[in-house]
């Protein structure tokens, strides 16, 4: 074999396997933000303004959306149908929404007095709370105060994600007698990256967050001690609500004033 035979071999080995690296298929996995892409945008007729937050019921299928002002709830299908609405007027800017458990959803106050309120939305339930949680010790400034709300039903901790002027996300963790908040994260050093956090959502499955910014527009994945992971930019200039599907490859962020848009990470032909 000639020299030059012996140089070429070689290389002409190593440049097939780079060539087929970059050719192979990408295959999206669960929670990768990196291969998230935006499929579908709905808008909410029936809501004139304030989509705050969304959650979704795994029992029906369907999305409870929150408005807060005037506050309400609002059930939709995955395709935007309406199915029913619930007057909530003596809510207090109710900025998020998580499901708890069957036919109970749980929604977050931001002003001073506000607390975590756990609301029957059965047929007949009709919006009754059924729990409250006061926040009267969670801090607040100004205009901003509890704004994201998640929900570990392993453990029964609440998460809450402060705004702003300070940034930060906390934990209450309800006993028999008492409510304790503690702050898990300082957001004005992890989340330095963004002006503010409206949104946030707990993975059981990863025991991590998914956290939302409206300023920023972006969508931050984290650890429990605030360590991001990744982001990635996400569309409107005023998304408040994020949900996370169970199966890590749907994320829907709600904006104001009445917008919700689908993104997928295995390709918009699926569902």
């Amino acid at each position: 074999m000639s020299p030059t035979r012996r140089f070429l071999d070689p290389l002409v080995t190593y440049l097939l396997l780079l060539l087929l690296r970059v050719l192979r298929p990408v295959c999206a996995g669960p929670w990768d933000l990196s291969t998230f892409r935006l499929c579908n945008t709905l808008y909410l007729q029936e809501i004139d303004s304030n989509a705050s937050g969304v959650t979704y019921v795994p029992e029906s299928n369907t999305l409870w959306i929150v408005v807060n002002n005037p506050p309400g709830l609002y059930e939709y299908t995955m395709e935007g149908a309406l199915q029913r609405k619930i007057n909530l007027w003596w809510l207090r800017d109710p900025e998020d929404v998580v499901y708890v458990s069957r036919d109970r959803v749980a929604v977050v106050e931001e002003p001073p007095g506000g607390g975590i309120r756990v609301l029957d939305v059965s047929r007949s339930g009709g919006g009754m709370q059924t729990e409250y949680i006061s926040l009267i010790y969670y801090p607040r400034s100004g205009g901003s105060g509890a704004e994201g709300l998640s929900y570990d039903p392993q453990s029964g901790t609440f998460y809450v994600a402060q705004e702003k002027r300070p940034k930060g996300v906390y934990a209450i963790r309800r006993t028999r007698w008492y409510t304790n908040c503690t702050k898990i994260i300082d957001g004005d050093v992890a989340f330095n990256s963004v002006g503010d956090l409206s949104a946030i959502n707990y993975i059981p499955d990863l025991n991590e967050f998914f956290v939302l910014s409206q300023e920023s527009s972006r969508v931050l994945r984290t650890t429990l001690e605030g360590q991001v992971l990744q982001e990635i930019g996400v569309k409107g200039s005023s998304a408040e609500g994020l949900h996370m599907m169970s199966d890590g490859l749907t994320m829907l962020v709600v904006s104001e004033p009445n917008v919700m848009r689908i993104y997928r990470a295995d390709g918009c032909g699926n569902k």
